[in-house]
């Protein structure tokens, strides 16, 4: 996620103890997570990317738009954000609808006082476009290194008709 937007943000939550405005209006895609993983509050652009109203993912289990491969991911993040108060992780998401798509999440921690965790933040990018081409270009390099190893082994072993002609 872009680093400017992740200072900014560790700015805010060090000098304003309610973010719902911010929250609102200054993220693409935001939401806020009670420890237990259900979401608390989404803004509609977080739903839309998910299929949703911002009304059907109140009380939703975070666990549902998360794909069951990168389950273990996600929580090894959570449990940097809550040791270092954010954590950064790419994954896939699963829509309403149980299409996938890539994304980007960056997560802060909400205390409720100085020691008692009452909630995170969660702010999404989606990632899918840089990680299709990302997939094309290894495709790409992987088919021509592969074409570079069937040309090398040519070389190495012409067939003996080439001797042939070129003695001719």
């Amino acid at each position: 996620m872009d680093k400017k937007i992740s200072a900014n943000m560790e700015r805010h939550l060090e000098t304003a103890p309610d973010l719902s405005d911010i929250f609102e209006t200054a993220f693409e895609c935001a939401a806020r997570v009670d420890k237990q993983g259900k979401y608390l509050s989404v803004n509609k652009p977080f739903a839309d990317l998910y299929g949703y109203s911002p009304d059907e993912m109140i009380d939703l289990d975070w666990r549902n738009n998360i794909h069951v491969d990168d389950i273990e991911m996600v929580k090894q993040a959570y449990t940097v954000m809550l040791e270092q108060g954010r954590a950064n992780v790419e994954l896939r998401g699963i829509r309403k609808d149980g299409t996938t798509f890539y994304k980007d999440i960056l997560m802060f921690k909400s205390f409720h006082d100085e020691t008692s965790l009452l909630s995170h933040y969660c702010f999404i990018q989606d990632i899918t476009d840089k990680k299709l081409s990302e997939k094309d270009k290894l495709s790409a390099c992987n088919e021509i290194e592969s074409l570079n190893i069937a040309a090398q082994t040519n070389c190495d072993s012409p067939d003996e008709d080439y001797f042939v002609s070129v003695a001719r």
